[in-house]
């Protein structure tokens, strides 16, 4: 029943990031890419690539979240996972907006708007779409510039207004 057991792992790993025990988070992902990897099962490789990519974004090491968000996210694709494929993408999204790399997080939202529409869940569908239409919103410019600026939280990826981001 190891397979029950990677599953615990998961489900521990979840509650503990929900906590905010970031620090026993990473263990138990780190235990469960271990147990995935031994399997030779995707799925829990990719559960394990998400958690991962959450503490990182948790710790604002956003190389990190992205490089393991993608991860998932290639893990997912094989066994036509769409349930990891979507928070992966989701997950990837997010880290991309919070390095307002704003084209490729869009295609990341729109993937993940697909695959969750697909799977029937509106309620993360919602989370989905108004994120996808945050980063179409306020967005400003300098005066004379084509750059857009776009200043989002590190954490929770809500938008500051200019004078906000000034005071930061």
């Amino acid at each position: 029943r190891i397979e029950r057991a990677a599953e615990a792992l998961r489900v521990m790993g979840d509650c503990t990031l929900n906590a905010r025990d970031i620090k026993n988070a990473e263990r138990i992902y780190k235990d469960l890419m271990r147990e995935g990897v031994s399997l030779g099962n995707l799925w829990f490789q990719s559960a394990a690539h998400w958690g991962l990519g959450q503490v990182s974004l948790h710790r604002m090491d956003y190389s990190s979240a992205a490089d393991n968000f993608q991860k998932g996210l290639d893990k997912a694709r094989r066994p036509t996972d769409k349930w990891y494929a979507a928070w992966n993408a989701f997950g990837l999204a997010n880290t991309l907006r919070s390095l307002a790399r704003i084209e490729e997080a869009t295609a990341r939202y729109r993937q993940a708007l697909a695959l969750f529409q697909e799977m029937n869940q509106p309620s993360i569908t919602a989370w989905v779409e108004r994120a996808l239409s945050e980063i179409g919103g306020d967005l400003q410019t300098a005066e004379g510039s084509t750059e857009i600026r776009v200043w989002l939280c590190p954490l929770c990826g809500s938008k500051f207004n200019q004078q906000q981001a000034i005071a930061l």
